[in-house]
């Protein structure tokens, strides 16, 4: 099974895109002032996300490809 043959260059833009949002996710609450407060929660909350996100896409290519 070729499992990187199988992504298409769409799909790779896609889990840029995906990785960016993330990762500003992530730094925003640090840097935004009204926004550190909830700056654990939302961490965990994108990090969750993120995880999930790469999780299904792994399942998806695996299942379906």
């Amino acid at each position: 099974m070729d499992f990187l043959g199988a992504i298409t260059p769409e799909e790779m833009q896609a889990g840029r895109v995906l990785s960016f949002a993330t990762m500003a996710a992530l730094i925003a609450p640090g840097v935004i002032p009204p926004l550190r407060r909830y700056t654990y929660w939302i961490r965990w909350v994108a990090a969750v996300v993120y995880i999930g996100c790469v999780l299904g896409f792994v399942l998806y290519c695996a299942l379906f490809r």
